[in-house]
């Protein structure tokens, strides 16, 4: 029989992961495998009748008997396992538990009845409760195979007793054969989350270590990982009344992924995640100025940024253009020396007949980012809009004016400046605009508002210019009030 208590893990959103029996996790039963004492077997033969318990049992009744292979059948675990052998023989342990807490055993059982000729069947208890009964007679197999039982419980005192009672309450039953036995929490002793799964080297992860319950005193989780780059401290301790602590991992530039584990072990149980150490990238592109008039001189200047310092060599940044008939970097790739964050490289533009956005990406060891570089055609008015607000009747307002500018790098034809609109009639305009503006000139265009009703008029101030695709405008409006 193979008898073992175990933990299951709590999964969520959380991302905790499973530690059972076969995660490693510790049962806090004694000699569950019955390895001690250790005896030296001749073939075939039972040693110890009434005399020996196995080391951290007790026993009442008759005989139990040790076996290292009974007729070819061999332990489910270790070197050594049991029988009953005697219809009143009980086996029992206690072991320290936390009131309230839910446990799991579990073990691994054969009937003995078809090779002896006797039922089997065998009761286990907590506490003198029996939570589980097994009736051999019904799973007597041919040839012997060992079968996995478990139960649950919730414990209620600080020790608690597991009892195996050799035939249960049935009279003139044995007891079959028995391995394996073990207890642990149901919920795992410890979990372990990451803030992140995968960090560029330098950056730090916050790791966290979570308790399924309040530390009834001081808890100390040891800490370790499997990555060179990655510098884990060797534990954190969940103060008494808490249920987690978080800690920081530091880690080093690496020049390709390294992955691992980060582990968190309490108790005998261990609970990981993963954790990949990636070369740094990008963490951002800045442009000076922030826009620029297509063509005109000197360069922009843009600024490319890595998440951390260079390392652990120079790091090679590609430079490229969605738009390259807008704005594009002069070179193809700048290299960021060890040491430092970032370095500069300059973008080009050409001239545009509409404001255009044009993305310049910056990428290193795969991360890439982007940032729009907003480029203007040469000719443009201030402001782009005139408001005279409340103007007498027939009366003529003050100036307001607008200021076309050329700030591209050859001359702008001015072929008209009109006023639109179905309020174009209550507005004039005058200007000492050229037919032809220089590179870097401007020129002024003054405008008046004369209401003839009192009503709210607007309309708009256009100008013609072979810099833009579509007429450049200026909103006017204005309301009449009538005379006092």
């Amino acid at each position: 029989m193979k008898f073992s208590i175990h933990s299951r893990a709590v999964l969520g959103a959380l991302g905790l992961f499973a530690l059972g029996p076969d995660a490693g996790a510790a049962s806090v039963i004694a000699n569950g495998s019955f390895e001690l004492p250790a005896f030296t077997f001749a073939a075939n033969v039972y040693v110890i009748r009434n005399t020996t318990n196995p080391t951290g049992w007790s026993r009442t009744g008759t005989s139990i008997a040790w076996y290292t292979d009974h007729l070819g059948f061999n332990p489910s675990d270790g070197m050594q396992f049991l029988e009953f052998e005697g219809f009143t023989a009980q086996l029992y342990q206690s072991f320290p538990t936390t009131p309230g807490a839910e446990y799991t055993v579990s073990f691994d059982y054969a009937p003995s009845g078809n090779t002896s000729g006797v039922d089997d069947a065998v009761s286990a208890r907590i506490d003198g409760v029996e939570r589980l009964y097994i009736d051999g007679t019904t799973t007597v197999k041919t040839p012997l195979t060992w079968t996995n039982q478990s139960f649950t419980f919730v414990a209620t005192s600080s020790s608690t007793e597991l009892r195996f009672v050799d035939g249960g309450p049935v009279a003139g039953l044995d007891g079959g054969f028995l391995d394996n036995v073990k207890v642990g929490p149901t919920v795992d002793p410890v979990a372990l989350t990451l803030s992140v799964a995968t960090v560029a080297g330098c950056k730090k992860v916050t790791g966290t270590a979570t308790l399924p319950g309040p530390a009834p005193t001081d808890k100390v989780v040891t800490l370790a990982d499997t990555l060179d780059a990655a510098t884990t401290p060797a534990s954190v301790t969940i103060p008494a009344g808490a249920t987690t602590k978080s800690f920081s991992i530091g880690t080093a530039a690496v020049a390709s992924n390294q992955a691992g584990t980060v582990s968190a072990t309490l108790d005998g149980a261990t609970a990981s995640q993963p954790l990949t150490i990636r070369p740094m990238g990008m963490q951002a592109i800045t442009f000076k100025p922030t826009s620029a008039v297509g063509g005109a001189l000197p360069a922009v200047v843009g600024t490319a940024k890595l998440e951390c310092k260079a390392g652990p060599g120079p790091v090679t940044v590609d430079l490229a253009s969605s738009k390259p008939e807008v704005a594009y970097p002069v070179a193809a790739s700048i290299v960021v020396p060890v040491g430092l964050q970032s370095a500069p490289f300059d973008v080009m533009t050409e001239q545009v007949y509409a404001k255009t956005p044009a993305p310049i990406s910056a990428t290193a060891n795969g991360i890439r980012k982007t940032k729009s570089l907003t480029v203007y055609p040469w000719a443009s008015v201030s402001p782009t809009s005139l408001r005279f607000g409340g103007v007498t009747v027939a009366t003529v307002s003050g100036t307001l004016s607008a200021t076309l500018s050329n700030k591209g790098v050859g001359a702008v034809s001015v072929d008209g400046i009109r006023l639109t609109g179905t309020g174009a009639a209550w507005y004039a305009q005058t200007n000492d605009c050229p037919a032809s503006l220089a590179p870097g000139a401007s020129c002024s265009i003054a405008v008046t508002f004369t209401p003839v009703a009192a009503l709210s008029k607007s309309a708009k101030l256009t100008i013609a210019n072979s810099a833009t695709g579509t007429p450049l405008s200026v909103s006017l409006s204005g309301t009449g009030l009538t005379p006092l």
